[in-house]
């Protein structure tokens, strides 16, 4: 079940960046996907909580800095919105 979710995940966070960056290159897109993906993984937060010691707010501050971090790198920071 776990693998399945996770292909979904996969699936619908290239979906998004293939819209939103359609003309950078597939392997760009690629690798944004993958690094926003990341951010999204149970290990990740695990990681922020119990290794770093973040709170929840701590923990969804850092995700949201490394996710926008990453569409700003791939479609510009005009595209985002506030």
């Amino acid at each position: 079940m776990r693998e399945s979710q996770a292909r979904v995940r996969w699936t619908a966070v290239r979906k998004l960046i293939d819209e939103l960056a359609a003309r950078r290159p597939e392997r760009d897109r690629r690798l944004a996907a993958a690094n926003i993906r990341y951010h999204l993984a149970a290990s990740t937060w695990h990681y922020y909580r119990f290794y770093f010691g973040f709170s929840l707010e701590d923990s969804i501050a850092a995700a949201e800095a490394a996710v926008r971090s990453m569409l700003d790198a791939i479609t510009g920071p005009a595209r985002r919105k506030p």
